[in-house]
């Protein structure tokens, strides 16, 4: 057909669609768990000596909520609360972490794995949520188990 290659832009068209395919597998379809040594050792500190703070006041980044996951939670069932895909299907962190999946405006801006372990996983929270501490069993090795709440 030569007529159709004499059209400039159809000569440009199998370029475009696979720079068109590569930006859409590029489009949204994970964020990486990251740790945050600072809250980390913050929250460390409040198992072993109790306590309640805005978890804001442990983050330097903006965030409207924060769903709350055990790391050893299917990647489907965080995407499904989180309503977006941020991790794949299968995804597993393990089993030595909480994640937290902090939200701005609808959007997931941070994912950070975190050494110590919540009650209530599986849990959305808003920005005025507190990480309080409620007393531990005897067989646990730090006093103080972690837990979230809203005032």
């Amino acid at each position: 057909m030569p007529f159709l290659r004499s059209l400039p832009f159809l000569r440009s068209l199998p370029a475009l669609l696979l720079v068109a395919t590569l930006l859409a597998g590029c489009a949204r379809s994970g964020i990486d768990v990251q740790g945050d040594a600072r809250l980390d050792r913050s929250l460390r500190s409040m198992t072993e000596q109790g306590g309640s703070v805005l978890l804001s006041d442990l983050t330097d980044f903006p965030w409207d909520s924060v769903y709350l996951s055990g790391g050893y939670t299917p990647g489907e069932e965080i995407n499904r609360a989180l309503g977006e895909r941020v991790v794949s299907d299968a995804y597993r962190y393990g089993y030595e972490a909480d994640l937290l999946f902090f939200t701005h405006r609808g959007e997931v801006v941070r994912a950070l794995a975190v050494s110590t372990y919540f009650d209530q996983l599986g849990t959305k929270w808003g920005s005025a949520v507190r990480v309080a501490t409620t007393r531990a069993g005897k067989d646990l090795a730090a006093p103080y188990r972690l837990a979230l709440r809203e005032p």
